[in-house]
């Protein structure tokens, strides 16, 4: 891979430890050299979660019409993203930035001495598989076994996207036995480099099930006995070992965040402001999409939704406007309401959000109606609801009112909704919109829910199933990424293996 002979490893600063001291960690992947654990780990989870929300958050809510291209100060802003025509290039840094993390994180995992490294292994192989799963739902067949080689393989194979899942889950199984069988006085070693948890691994324990079930529910459509007995095999152990991530547990990374130093900002807030934590040409760009506003304020469900308030601007008078995705600006209204505080909630210095609880809830509740763990679905829907009602800072008062208006409505409301798993993805992406919008399209390939409208002039007439590879694969790596067949105008047929709506 391309990748491999142009970037360096760790070209994030972290901070980590009892001071707040940012670290380089400027390793050449093709000629590694041995570094300490304590200085891998906390570079390692930074650049992936970067590699993952930045651009796949931008991505994601473009793709699934929470955000638009602000026409009235931009001509073309998210083009290739409103009208579907999503090249090769386009992509490029968001694989870049998603291998170069799980690089620095498999280094770990290869280096780790039995014994001693355990707990720094099981934090790896969690991080490894949850962002390699996003790599496998975006791109399908892609490297893995081959990928991390360094020098040693410049050319990886690819393998198949199913056989990487199974090895992905089998990464889980291994931390948690790691965690639960690790020499327990280890763990101080871990505490001060952990930026997530700080070195509580019955937390590890929690996030690595959650993981493993979001795994597991992907491919819960797929109706082959094989892949059905394989799933009611290992879903035994995703209520044991710890459990999974509930109410008030939301998963954050935080090396120390720095609004006095732009390197060392929170990555989603440092994209889109300048050095002085005033907004940039990339906030000017971005406005509030048209679907989302009337989504919000009821216009399509007849229930008002407080969160709008937080997602998005006012432009006055307490009033929203978004814009059509691919509408000219003479289509457009005179002012529009940008992007509101959401996104970056504690500003240069806010939480990254690995997971949200919000987010695992909603999780549960999917895999309680299938049948994959014990619960009331119901129940876990609601609280998923109330979840993220609370993180936008809505009070108790307007929440309850919420809760109840919404539960009789279509779409968003349990008693409402004759299709569960539609209202659960429809409350999903509220709730991921502009946290972690990804998941949303990732969800929306493999449920067909929420339905939201197509952009206007779009070159194709329905979303992408999946990206293109990107062009450093083919210019690197051109005899494996040209034999996977895919194309820039295929992603629109060319499904992901758990995908069974099309």
């Amino acid at each position: 891979m391309k990748l491999f002979r142009n970037i360096l490893l760790g070209t994030a600063v972290v901070a980590f430890g009892a001071c707040s001291d940012y670290l380089d960690v400027n390793k050449d992947l093709n000629n590694p050299t041995e570094v300490t654990k304590g200085i891998q780990l906390p570079a390692a989870l930074l650049d992936s979660y970067s590699g993952k929300v930045v651009d796949g958050n931008i991505y994601g809510n473009v793709l699934m019409n929470s955000w638009s291209g602000n026409i009235l100060n931009f001509t073309g802003a998210y083009d290739p993203w409103t009208k579907l025509d999503i090249k090769t290039e386009d992509v490029s840094f968001l694989w870049n930035r998603m291998y170069l993390g799980i690089a620095e994180l498999d280094n770990i995992i290869q280096t780790s001495t039995p014994g001693t490294d355990d707990y720094y292994k099981a934090i790896a192989l969690i991080n490894k598989s949850f962002y390699m799963q996003t790599v496998v739902d975006l791109w399908g067949n892609v490297p893995y076994s081959e990928a991390f080689k360094g020098g040693e393989n410049l050319a990886p194979a690819y393998d198949d996207q199913k056989e990487i899942y199974r090895a992905l889950v089998a990464n889980i199984n291994e931390a948690v036995a790691l965690i639960n069988n690790a020499d327990a006085t280890m763990v101080s070693e871990v505490k001060a480099e952990d930026v997530v948890y700080q070195g509580d691994m019955t937390k590890w324990l929690k996030l690595a099930n959650t993981v493993k079930l979001r795994l597991l529910v992907r491919q819960s459509d797929l109706t082959d006995a094989e892949t059905k007995a394989y799933i009611n095999k290992e879903k035994a152990s995703l209520t044991q070992n710890g459990g999974l991530i509930s109410v008030g547990e939301t998963v954050t990374i935080n090396p120390a965040f720095d609004k006095t130093n732009e390197d060392k900002n929170s990555p989603f807030f440092n994209r889109f402001h300048d050095s002085e934590g005033k907004t940039n040409g990339w906030y000017a760009q971005s406005a509030a999409a048209e679907h989302a506003i009337k989504f919000l304020k009821g216009d399509l469900t007849g229930v008002a939704d407080p969160r709008l308030k937080t997602l998005y601007k006012s432009i006055g008078d307490d009033k929203y406007e978004g814009i059509k995705q691919g509408a000219l600006k003479e289509e457009s209204p005179k002012k529009v309401s940008s992007i509101g505080e959401i996104p970056f909630k504690g500003g240069a210095e806010g939480d990254g959000i690995l997971i949200s609880s919000a987010q695992s809830l909603f999780l549960q509740s999917e895999a309680v109606l299938k049948g994959l763990i014990p619960g009331d679905a119901k129940a876990l829907f609601e609280s998923g609801i109330r979840e993220s009602l609370a993180y936008h800072g809505v009070s108790a008062e307007d929440a309850n009112a919420y809760m109840t208006s919404s539960s009789s409505a279509n779409k968003i409301g349990w008693n409402g909704s004759a299709n569960k798993v539609e209202a659960i993805m429809t409350q999903k992406w509220i709730a991921l919109n502009s946290i972690n919008a990804i998941e949303s399209f990732i969800e929306y390939n493999r449920t067909g829910f929420p339905v939201t409208p197509m952009p206007l002039r779009a070159t194709n007439s329905k979303k992408p199933n999946r990206f293109p590879y990107p062009d450093s694969e083919y210019s690197g790596n051109t005899a494996n990424a040209t034999a996977q067949g895919i194309s820039q105008s295929n992603i629109f047929t060319e499904t992901i293996f758990w995908d069974t709506t099309k």
